[in-house]
């Protein structure tokens, strides 16, 4: 069997090392090169053609989201699994977005660090629980705020509209209210449906009156 090569890109010597012992204790796994950011981990692929980069996103010249980006377009074959003291919900979204298989803080330990280089060399995306369960209630967070940060791209009619809808007033009756016709008053609703990301006037209603409650 072949064994998994391994290129390490870190500007810190010392994690590059503890990163290097992990992996020589293996049997299956052995590191190719290292480099000390993005632009030199390129020139080594080039050359080298590993079969996994372990990755840092915070380096001089050219960081690890930069790099991801290049690596998947150049060398779509050879994967990246993330190892940073960054482990935020957006970085975290960034770097897989980008192309990244894997990712894992630096509080991991050796045996989830070669693990997690056998999965993303087999083809098998991999994040840690933590970093999941982050990752999901991030994304959650941020469609269930969208309607809300939208609001403030509707304009005042639109607004208005919005705001009367809330108040449990009928199509007709907005429309008497604000002296323009049904046919108007549902243009606006179609409109306040797209800027906001709704599917229906009930969703519209509901939101609005959550949002006079708040």
């Amino acid at each position: 069997m072949e064994k998994i090569k391994i290129v390490i890109v870190d500007d810190h010597p010392m994690m590059r090392m503890a990163v290097r012992f992990a992996i020589e204790a293996e049997n299956d796994m052995y590191v190719c090169g290292e480099a000390v950011n993005g632009e030199r981990a390129l020139a080594l692929i080039e050359t080298i053609q590993p079969d996994v980069v372990v990755m840092d996103l915070l380096m001089p010249k050219m960081d690890g989201l930069q790099a991801i980006e290049r690596i998947r377009t150049k060398h779509p074959l050879v994967r990246v699994l993330v190892l940073s003291g960054e482990g935020t919900q957006e970085k975290v979204l960034k770097a897989v977005q980008l192309g990244a298989q894997g990712y894992l803080t630096k509080e991991a330990d050796r045996l989830e660090i070669v693990h997690a280089i056998r999965m993303v060399a087999s083809g098998t995306p991999y994040l840690p629980t933590e970093i999941t369960v982050k990752l999901i209630n991030g994304v959650q967070a941020n469609a269930n705020d969208a309607p809300a940060r939208a609001f403030d791209s509707l304009s005042s009619r639109e607004q208005e509209i919005l705001d009367l809808m809330g108040q449990g007033f009928s199509n007709a009756r907005i429309g008497d209210k604000l002296a323009i016709s049904d046919a108007t008053v549902r243009v606006h609703l179609r409109n306040i449906l797209n800027k906001l990301g709704l599917e229906d006037r009930e969703q519209a209603v509901v939101f609005s009156a959550r949002r006079q409650k708040e």
